[in-house]
C-alpha cells in the first residue's frame, strides 16, 4: 500500500493506550489512506477490545532532529 506518508509516530501508553499519528502531504493522500487502510482498521475491531478517538488538528510546530538536507552540489 503506498500511500506516501510523510512522517508517522506510534507510542504506547503505560496503561496500553495505542497512539498512532500520520502527516500526509496533501488531504488527497489521506484521503487515499483511509481507503487502502479501511480492511486493516475493520480486522483490528473485530479482533481487540478497544476504544476508538479521532480529532482533526493543526500541526503548528513541527521538529525532526534526523532529518538532514543530504544533497551535494559541484561548484
Amino acid at each position: 500500500m503506498d500511500c506516501q506518508i510523510q512522517s508517522l509516530n506510534i507510542s504506547l501508553g503505560q496503561c496500553g493506550s495505542l497512539t498512532i499519528q500520520t502527516k500526509f502531504e496533501s488531504s488527497e493522500r489521506l484521503r487515499s489512506f483511509e481507503v487502502k487502510s479501511s480492511n486493516i482498521f475493520i480486522e483490528i475491531k473485530q479482533s481487540f477490545a478497544f476504544t476508538e478517538n479521532h480529532y482533526v488538528g493543526v500541526y503548528t510546530y513541527a521538529y525532526e532532529a534526523e532529518a538532514v538536507d543530504a544533497k551535494l552540489s559541484a561548484n
